[in-house]
């Protein structure tokens, strides 16, 4: 399970507290964030929580997180668990493999092109402009600077940035709306996934900035 995209739950950001997916959870355990199995059980038990605070308590989406939230309890309770890094990761893999396997054809949808590309160009480009005047905006304005942040493109592998999207806008690199609105998703994304500490200032700005994208 990846960061919830914007471009499909506009106010995710909004109603939800404390956004955490399974991305996040294998990042802290491969980096060993947590210091006891009760904190990975906490954070775990999270995806049920923000499932039902967001979908309705009998939506398919709440019964899919609960199976595997209690597949996942079961499976760090079980006293033949060891590795708190390598055993529960190998376990979230096989979780997020069945469901992108049950999901695959829900999720494909048609992207449809802008009728009015005018209407279009300006909408896209008051919406960069909001996000770039947003005050938490700072890290995401230009590219990442791999010389600094230089394991970066081992966890991000599809970089993406504000000043990179407003000039592919500019270049009429977006034929999709939906390909200008993966863009922004991939800049959230991109930083849930890097910075995983939850009390960190820059997942606190990636929260912030992402709320600016809901209309």
């Amino acid at each position: 399970m990846y960061p919830v995209s914007f471009a499909d739950h506009p106010d995710y950001y909004m109603i939800v507290g404390y956004p955490v997916q399974l991305t996040t959870i294998h990042n802290r355990l491969t980096e060993n964030h947590y210091r006891s199995i009760d904190s990975v059980l906490w954070e775990i038990r999270q995806l049920e929580i923000n499932a039902r605070v967001y979908n309705e308590d009998d939506s398919p989406i709440v019964r899919d997180v609960t199976s595997m939230v209690t597949r996942l309890t079961l499976f760090v309770k079980n006293p033949n668990f060891k590795n708190i890094s390598t055993d529960i990761t190998r376990e979230m893999v096989t979780e997020e493999l069945d469901n992108r396997s049950k999901s695959k054809k829900k999720k494909r949808r048609l992207r449809v092109r802008s009728a009015n590309r005018t209407e279009w160009f300006e909408r896209a480009s008051e919406l960069l402009e909001k996000l770039s005047n947003h005050p938490d905006s700072q890290p995401f304005m230009t590219p990442v600077d791999i010389s600094i942040y230089n394991d970066y493109l081992k966890y991000c592998q599809e970089p993406m940035d504000l000043e990179t999207m407003t000039d592919k806008l500019h270049s009429g690199c977006y034929d999709f709306e939906a390909d200008f609105y993966k863009d922004i998703d991939l800049i959230f994304k991109n930083s849930f996934i890097y910075n995983t500490r939850s009390s960190s200032t820059i997942y606190k700005m990636t929260s912030r900035s992402r709320t600016t994208t809901a209309h």
